[in-house]
C-alpha cells in the first residue's frame, strides 16, 4: 500500500475543532512548516486551490475532504490526517455551490505525480468503505489511524 508510507503521526490530527477550513488548513500549515514538509508558501497555496478546486466528499453520514496543492511547496512527501469534532464546511466536489461537513480530511503532500495517482486511488477505496471511515471519524489515537489504515 502507497499511502500508509506517506502517514507521519506528526500529521496527525484528533478531535480536531475548527471553525472553518481556512483555520483548518492553518493547523496543518504550522505543524507541516514546523517539521520541514512544506514551504511558507502552503497555506495560501492550499487555501487558493481549495477556493477554486473544491474536494469535499459527501458521503451521506458524513463527509470527506481530499485537499492538496501543487508539488512546488511540497518539501517532504506527507499525507496529514484529520478527524473532525463537529466537522468543518468544505464545498463540494461534485456541486461548489453544495456544503459539506467534513468529519475526516486527508490532506496530501505529494510531490510525484505517481505518487498522487495511486494515492488517490488508494483513498478512493478507503472513502467507500462506509466502516473504515466511520472509525477512522472515531479514532482518538494516532496508532489507532495507522492500524486501520494499515488494515484495509
Amino acid at each position: 500500500m502507497e499511502l500508509i508510507k506517506f502517514i507521519n503521526p506528526k500529521l496527525i490530527f484528533l478531535n480536531q475543532e475548527c471553525s472553518t477550513k481556512d483555520e483548518f488548513f492553518k493547523i496543518i500549515h504550522d505543524k507541516a512548516l514546523e517539521n520541514g514538509f512544506v514551504t511558507d508558501e502552503f497555506y495560501t497555496k492550499v487555501l487558493a486551490r481549495e477556493n477554486t478546486f473544491p474536494t469535499g466528499i459527501n458521503l451521506g453520514e458524513f463527509g470527506v475532504a481530499i485537499p492538496h496543492t501543487d508539488a512546488e511547496y511540497i518539501k517532504e512527501q506527507f499525507i496529514a490526517v484529520c478527524n473532525f469534532k463537529s466537522g468543518v464546511e468544505f464545498r463540494s466536489m461534485e456541486d461548489e455551490n453544495e456544503k459539506v461537513n467534513v468529519k475526516l480530511a486527508f490532506v496530501l503532500g505529494l510531490n510525484q505525480p505517481h505518487s498522487q495517482l495511486e494515492v488517490l486511488q488508494e483513498l478512493m477505496g478507503i472513502i467507500q468503505n462506509s466502516e473504515a471511515v466511520k472509525s477512522l471519524i472515531e479514532c482518538e489515537n494516532e496508532d489507532e489511524i495507522i492500524k486501520i489504515i494499515e488494515s484495509l
